[in-house]
């Protein structure tokens, strides 16, 4: 059986007879260092993989040295 990918939520501030309203929340302006760390986190990834493909790249275009005595 199918079932929906998401479940809706409905929100009202005005409310009606069978249920009341949701109090808005009020704004926050605080910094939250865990966001601020997994979004840090996520650049840094990014650039370890920038550095491992520009590495990867730079060694398998080097030439193999070659021997001069033959072997």
């Amino acid at each position: 059986m199918a079932r929906p990918l998401y479940g809706a939520l409905l929100v009202s501030y005005e409310g009606t007879e069978s249920w009341a309203a949701l109090e808005p929340l009020p704004a926050t302006t605080e910094f939250n260092f865990r966001s601020a760390a997994y979004a840090i986190e996520w650049w840094l990834f990014g650039a370890f993989a920038l550095f491992i493909t520009v590495r990867w790249m730079r060694d398998n275009g080097r030439v193999p040295p070659t021997r001069e005595d033959g072997a």
